[in-house]
């Protein structure tokens, strides 16, 4: 069994310590999240930041790929881009996203949409009724952070997903 790496942070305004991201990657691992974004840039960044912490990672570039996803496994937590581009159509990611929770059946995960948007005012709470807003562009410690305080009230499932 291969030993698990160790990640250094950089040092930067706002940036989050190794101390605190050690509860967090606890708190996450063996979490499930799935992107939906049109940027490959994007979806690759956070497949490999927030796997690099545990978290099992799906991605998505249109809503169809993040319906076959959530057909085939449970996801805790969706990153949801709230302006999509679909094969040169717009998509609002609203409407993705609801396509989605609806499709999820029971197991329907907390939404946090992702935007480039100035977003203002937006009240950060993890209620269902009220999905959070993050700011694009972001550091992969912000989506932690904040897949942290979305999850810190639902308690991980104790199942086995390959």
């Amino acid at each position: 069994m291969r030993a698990p790496e160790t990640f250094s942070i950089p040092s930067e305004p706002g940036a989050v310590s190794s101390n605190e991201i050690q509860p967090t990657a606890n708190l996450l691992r063996g979490r499930s999240v799935l992107v939906l974004d049109d940027e490959e840039s994007l979806r690759m960044l956070l497949q490999e930041g927030l796997s690099a912490y545990g978290l099992r990672v799906g991605c998505a570039a249109t809503t169809e790929e993040a319906l076959a996803h959530v057909q085939r496994s449970s996801y805790d937590v969706l990153l949801c881009d709230l302006h999509l581009s679909s094969g040169g159509f717009m998509v609002d990611g609203r409407d993705a996203a609801s396509r989605i929770l609806q499709a999820a059946g029971a197991q329907k995960p907390a939404v946090i949409y992702m935007t480039g948007d100035l977003v203002e005012g937006v009240e950060e709470t993890a209620d269902q009724s009220h999905p959070v807003c993050l700011q694009k562009p972001f550091r992969v410690s912000d989506v932690l952070s904040l897949l942290r305080e979305v999850l810190s009230d639902a308690p991980a499932e104790t199942r086995q997903t390959r």
